[in-house]
C-alpha cells in the first residue's frame, strides 16, 4: 500500500476504534472485587491512551517508552492495589483489543483489510508490552512496605467479616485490631460521581479503619472508643 493511502488508511481505522471506544468500556465485564462507579473513569481513561498509544506504534513502528506507558500502567496497578487479581486486570487488554479489532474489522472497507492484517503482530507486541510492564510495577511493589500493609489490612477485614481469627494477619506492631467495630456498609448505584471516591477517601483517612471494596461498593469497619456503643463513631 502506497505511504499517503496507508497513512489516509490508518487515520480511518483510528476514527472507528475511537468510535467504538465507549462501547468497549461497556462491554467489559464487572470487576469482581471493585465497585463499577469507582473505576469507571480509569476505564475510559486507559481505553483512550491504549488506542493513542497503539496507533502511534502502528504509524512510527516504535514501541512506546516506560514514559509513554506510565500512566497506563499507573491505571492497571491502581486495580490490582485496590484487591483485583492481578489476572483479572490484564486479562482485560486481551477482551478490549479482541472486541474493537472484531468491531473495526467488520467496519472496514475491504481496501483496508491488508492493513488490518498487518497489524495484527503489532496488536499482539503491544498488548504483551503493556500487561508485561504492568506485572512488572506489581512484582516490584509487593516488596514495597506500604503495598504489604494494604494486604495485611484487607485480610484482617475479611477475617473479622467472616468470624475468624485475624491474629495471624495482626503479628506486627503496625496494626492494632481493636475490640470492637461499628460495621458501615456503603453501596452503590450505577451513575458515577466524583463524591463517590472523595467519601471512599475520606473513610479510608480515619484513623484504624478497615476497608473492603466489593463490585457493589465498600464495608468499612470502624474502630470503636471505650465507652462507645457505636452513637458517637456514628455521629462522627
Amino acid at each position: 500500500m502506497p505511504p499517503l493511502t496507508r497513512d489516509r488508511a490508518l487515520e480511518d481505522l483510528y476514527r472507528r476504534a475511537t468510535a467504538f471506544r465507549d462501547d468497549t468500556t461497556a462491554a467489559l465485564p464487572p470487576y469482581r472485587t471493585l465497585p463499577a462507579p469507582l473505576v469507571a473513569d480509569g476505564l475510559e481513561r486507559g481505553a483512550k491512551l491504549n488506542i493513542d498509544l497503539f496507533f502511534d506504534f502502528l504509524r512510527s513502528g516504535r514501541l512506546p517508552s516506560e514514559d509513554d506507558t506510565r500512566e497506563v500502567v499507573e491505571i492497571g496497578v491502581g486495580r490490582v492495589r485496590d484487591g483485583e487479581p492481578l489476572e483479572e486486570v490484564l486479562d482485560r487488554y486481551r477482551i478490549g483489543a479482541e472486541y474493537i479489532f472484531s468491531k473495526v474489522r467488520a467496519a472496514a472497507p475491504d481496501a483496508e483489510r491488508e492493513l488490518l492484517l498487518d497489524a495484527a503482530l503489532p496488536l499482539l507486541q503491544y498488548i504483551t508490552l503493556v500487561t508485561g510492564r504492568i506485572a512488572t510495577a506489581c512484582v516490584h511493589r509487593v516488596s514495597d512496605p506500604r503495598w504489604e500493609l494494604l494486604e495485611r489490612r484487607r485480610a484482617i477485614a475479611d477475617a473479622l467479616l467472616t468470624g475468624r481469627d485475624p491474629v495471624e494477619w495482626a503479628d506486627e506492631p503496625a496494626i492494632t485490631v481493636p475490640d470492637s467495630f461499628l460495621i458501615a456498609v456503603f453501596r452503590l448505584g450505577s451513575g458515577r460521581s466524583a463524591e463517590t471516591g472523595e467519601l471512599r477517601h475520606r473513610i479510608e483517612a480515619i484513623p484504624g479503619v478497615f476497608l473492603r471494596l466489593d463490585s457493589g461498593g465498600w464495608t468499612a469497619l470502624l474502630p470503636l472508643r471505650p465507652g462507645d456503643d457505636g452513637t458517637a463513631t456514628a455521629a462522627a
